[in-house]
Parts: C-alpha cells; sequence; structure tokens
C-alpha cells in the first residue's frame, strides 16, 4: 500500500479506464500472459518486470507506465468498470468483472451498516487488492469524506501501537489471521477515538475473538460476511463489547440494505439442522469472469454460492464448503478442525488443511516463531485427547513456524 497505488488507480478510474490491482512478485512471472490489457502501470515500489516489444514505455513521478501501442484503436467492450480478485480460497484465484453502479451500491450499504462518516479516520492494515479492503474500507471512507491512513500491512503488528497513538484512528479493518497475529504480538492499545474494529474474511473462533478484544477494546466489533462476486460485502455482525461472550462464530449477520439470503439446494445436515447452499440477492452482483469462460453469470440479481450454510430461525449460520468437510478426520468441518488446532498448539496464526491422494489429512501449521521450541511430536501428544485414535492416524503435521509469508 502506497500513495503512488492510490494516485495511480485513481487516475485509471478518472479516464475511464478499468482498473485492476494485482499483487505481484517473482513467483508470479507468467501472471500477465493470461490477462487482456491495454496498459501496465508499475509503482515505484513494483517487481513486477515485463519485456514486450509492443509496449511504449513512459516514466511518471509515480512509476512507469507502458502502453500497448497495438492496442490503441481496439474499442472498449467490456461490460464492467472494475476488476477485483477472489481471495483464493477455493484454490484458485479468478478476475471478477463489476459495475460501477453495483459498486457504489455495495459501497453505500457498507457506509450505512458500520455508520461511516466524513469525521472517520481509517487505518488500512490490509493490501487493497483485496476487494474487502479496496471496497469495504478504502473507497467506502473516500466516498464518505473521511480520513484515510495508509500504512504498509506486512509490518503492522510491529508498530500498530504506535500508529494508533500518532494518528488516532476511529477503525481499522482487519481479517482472522492479522487478529492472531496482533493477539500474539501481545499488543494493546488504549485509544480513545477507536469507535470499531472491522474483521473479515473466514472463520474465528470464539476464543481467538475474546482475546483479541481484551488487547483491542472498542464500542462495537463487526465481523462481516461477503464475497467478491457479491460486492464483496454481503452482511454485517455487529458485537457490542459488553457483548463479547456471547460471541457466535458462524453465524454472518444480518443482510446489507438491498440484499437477501435465502437457502437453495439442501446437501445434508448439521446436529439436526438441514445444510444448503447459500443464495445472494444483491443490486450489486458480478458480471462475470474476465478470464474463466467456464464461469458464466446469468445476467440477473441472484448469486447461487458454494458456501453451505444452516438456518435457525432467520439466521443463517456458515458451515464452509463442500472441500471444508473432511471425512478422513472423523467427518468434522473445518472450523471445527481450527477450534481445536487453535485450543491445544501455542502460537498458531494460520492452518492450511487439505486431504492429501492418500486421505491423509495434512496440516500444514504457521506459528508465531517465538513459540519454537514445541515440535510435530510435541503437538501429537495434544491432539490425542481432542481426535479419536483413527483420526490421529490419518493426520500428518508440518509445522512451518513463520517462516512463510502470508497476510490473510
Amino acid at each position: 500500500n502506497s500513495l503512488d497505488l492510490v494516485v495511480l488507480f485513481l487516475f485509471v478510474l478518472q479516464q475511464k479506464g478499468i482498473p485492476l490491482i494485482l499483487e505481484v512478485s517473482k513467483n508470479q512471472p507468467n501472471l500477465l500472459k493470461e490477462i487482456p490489457y491495454f496498459a501496465i502501470i508499475g509503482q515505484r515500489q513494483s517487481l513486477l518486470s515485463v519485456s514486450d516489444s509492443h509496449l511504449r514505455t513512459y516514466k511518471t513521478p509515480f512509476g512507469e507506465l507502458r502502453i500497448n501501442e497495438s492496442q490503441l484503436d481496439t474499442s472498449m467492450v467490456e461490460n464492467c468498470s472494475l476488476l477485483l480478485t477472489s481471495s483464493g480460497s477455493t484454490g484458485s484465484k479468478k478476475i471478477i468483472k463489476c459495475r460501477e453502479s453495483g459498486v457504489l451500491q455495495n459501497i453505500k450499504s457498507n457506509i450505512t451498516a458500520l455508520g461511516i462518516n466524513e469525521k472517520d479516520r481509517t487505518l488500512i492494515c490490509l493490501p487493497i487488492y483485496y476487494s474487502y479492503s479496496l471496497i469495504g474500507q478504502f473507497l467506502s471512507h473516500l466516498i464518505a469524506g473521511a480520513d484515510i491512513i495508509l500504512a504498509p500491512n506486512r509490518f503492522i503488528p510491529l508498530y500498530l501501537n504506535e500508529v494508533l497513538k500518532k494518528h488516532q484512528p476511529t477503525n481499522f479493518f482487519i481479517t482472522p489471521t492479522l487478529v492472531r497475529v496482533l493477539s500474539a504480538y501481545q499488543s494493546h492499545i488504549n485509544c480513545d477515538p477507536l469507535k470499531f474494529v472491522a474483521i473479515g474474511g473466514g472463520y474465528l473462533s470464539k476464543n481467538c475473538f475474546v482475546k483479541f478484544t481484551r488487547q483491542f477494546t472498542c464500542a462495537y466489533y463487526y465481523k462481516t460476511y461477503g464475497i467478491t462476486e457479491a460486492g464483496p460485502r454481503v452482511s454485517t455482525y455487529t458485537i457490542a463489547y459488553d457483548q463479547i461472550h456471547n460471541f457466535q462464530p458462524n453465524y454472518i449477520g444480518a443482510p446489507l440494505e438491498n440484499v437477501q439470503l435465502a437457502t437453495g439446494k439442501a446437501i445434508g445436515n448439521y446436529q439436526g439442522k438441514v445444510s444448503c447452499y447459500l443464495h445472494i440477492n444483491t443490486p450489486s452482483v458480478y458480471t462475470g469472469y474476465l478470464i474463466d469462460h467456464q464461469h458464466c453469470h446469468k445476467k440477473t440479481l441472484g448469486l447461487e454460492t458454494r458456501d453451505i450454510v444452516y438456518k435457525q430461525q432467520q439466521d443463517y449460520y456458515i458451515l464452509g464448503r463442500e472441500t471444508d468437510f473432511f471425512r478422513a478426520a472423523g467427518s468434522l468441518w473445518r472450523f471445527q478442525i481450527e477450534d481445536i488446532l487453535f485450543d491445544e498448539i501455542p502460537g498458531l496464526l494460520k492452518v492450511n488443511i487439505y486431504s492429501d491422494q492418500t486421505e491423509k489429512l495434512q496440516l500444514g501449521l504457521i506459528r508465531n516463531k517465538r513459540n519454537n521450541s514445541d515440535s510435530g511430536v510435541h503437538f501429537r501428544d495434544r491432539l490425542k485427547e481432542r481426535f479419536s485414535p483413527s483420526v490421529m492416524q490419518s493426520l500428518i503435521i508440518n509445522d512451518h513456524h513463520e517462516k512463510f509469508t502470508f497476510s490473510k
């Protein structure tokens, strides 16, 4: 995140271009080969390396502009105003087409749900190539006329207290992984203007949430649910500070204005309740994918997701997706496995869970390097009391300590 990136992004919007912010690293050398583009803009810190004879390069104070001159006379035909990338939680990132009217509707609904106004000051801890950070936080505060503090997300745990004291933001947005990172660094704040903290992304256990609220005290916490194809914000779960011990990790909250939720096809049951796919009806639904032509979106406001939920009275509770159900672990959902792991393994920041070709359950543990004295053998001893013997036989534990870079 940098001022250069923001200036370049707003410049493309002002010029009626269709911007797409991409995370680019040396691990993604072939990224641009699949994407049709008119121009590439690299901010000054960019690691992007491009060799294309059709590109003419112009230097600017904010970075390099490379124009594909062979495309200059091509008319713009894409039915979108903004391109967003999905989180990749289903295994592959997608580039999603969004209309201007839909994005603005989602932003306005987000402003209403979170009570954002021009007196707010938000601290951006997450990279703005995340749709949650770009739409839900950056553009929402920009349109509301609030102040925006940009921060390089990778170093937020190291100097968050200093930033909070210096700039006194009224809110910041994070993900469950960053909740655990901040808790692991044992940060504590005393920031009077802090109105709320918004937590997006995936599952967050009750224990992790309560521990975090003790360190970061504010009037309200918002646990948000959404998928990029729907805006990306869909619903908001509001938890007042005096209600934190009643936190329900699977509850997705109240839908935004003009958004309706419904259950679709039933696929199973969970503790006596019928589990179904979630349907979302929203004016900010996407118009399709840029590259993946196998996924065609009908031009309606309805979206059938692959998220599996159960309904209790008028409320919806999310279980996960089909890939989040593991028979090798005694027929447990991912969130149930996470509850056990985060309770038993000290310093755990994130876990990757998947079944391999031999039906073994692979657990990739990413832990705070301060807690590097324990071993995979020790973890197995701790888990024996929580998993059955048959499940323990199928577990393969890979302990990574914190050597992999991650941010969500």
